[in-house]
């Protein structure tokens, strides 16, 4: 390869070097979940007996928050 050519190559190679390290996107703000009580237990249960509790869930972010698929277990 000649000289000028490998010049230009490494100008070539700067030029992209310099543009690809830029300083990223940033986003600013997002959801946070939070959630006091994580678990909850019910101890024994009677068969047919109905239970119920409430989740307290809060987006403590400044964007908002989505919940999708929730799921039991």
């Amino acid at each position: 390869m000649e000289p000028v050519n490998k010049l230009i190559l490494a100008i070539i190679m700067g030029f992209f070097l310099f543009y690809c390290s830029a300083d990223p996107i940033t986003t600013y703000g997002a959801p946070k979940l939070t959630i006091k009580e994580q678990i909850f237990d019910f101890h024994e249960v009677m068969e047919g007996q109905i239970l119920e509790h409430d989740f307290v869930i809060r987006n403590q972010g400044d964007q908002p928050l989505t919940i999708q698929d929730v799921k039991t277990g």
